[in-house]
């Protein structure tokens, strides 16, 4: 796994780069507010006591918080990208953060105030493209997105 550090709205999400084949254990904490996105590849997770599947996190997959007490086996079966926002970077601080998809051809208008951290995809902001990893603001004006390729995001509030 190679992890990268982005900046996120004065905030920093981590990327989490995977191989296919990559086996990593991940001890889970119930009291965690850790925020987990997957925007590319695919991630099975089974239970590392009894070995039953626990979770199949695919492109979209999030998880805000509400995590169980539990240590996990996660198995890349692709190359796999999972974002992930650890307040104990963040002194602390867990802002509102909600998924974000579009589908190619799609379009939205986004209000002033939007803060999409674009993951994966291509986006055109106002017919400008972007392309993710890419921190969206809408600051003067609401902001025409429309989605080039299948878009994965979060959006920080």
């Amino acid at each position: 796994m190679i992890r990268k550090p982005f900046a996120a709205f004065g905030r920093v999400l981590y990327a989490n780069y995977y191989d296919k084949g990559d086996v990593v254990e991940v001890r889970m904490n119930a009291d965690s507010q850790i925020v987990l996105y997957f925007s590319e590849g695919s991630f099975t997770a089974r239970n590392k006591t009894n070995g039953m599947l626990e979770l199949q996190c695919d492109p979209g997959w999030f998880s805000y918080g509400n995590h169980q007490n539990r240590t996990l086996v996660c198995t890349a079966n692709d190359p796999t990208v999972c974002w992930c926002y650890d307040p104990e970077v963040n002194q602390g601080y867990v802002p509102i953060i909600k998924s974000f998809q579009m589908l190619p051809g799609q379009t939205l208008t986004m209000p002033v105030g939007t803060n999409l951290f674009l993951c994966n995809g291509t986006l055109l902001v106002n017919e400008m493209q972007r392309i993710g990893p890419y921190q969206i603001s809408v600051r003067t004006a609401e902001a025409k997105f429309t989605a080039v390729t299948d878009i994965y995001g979060l959006l920080f509030e």
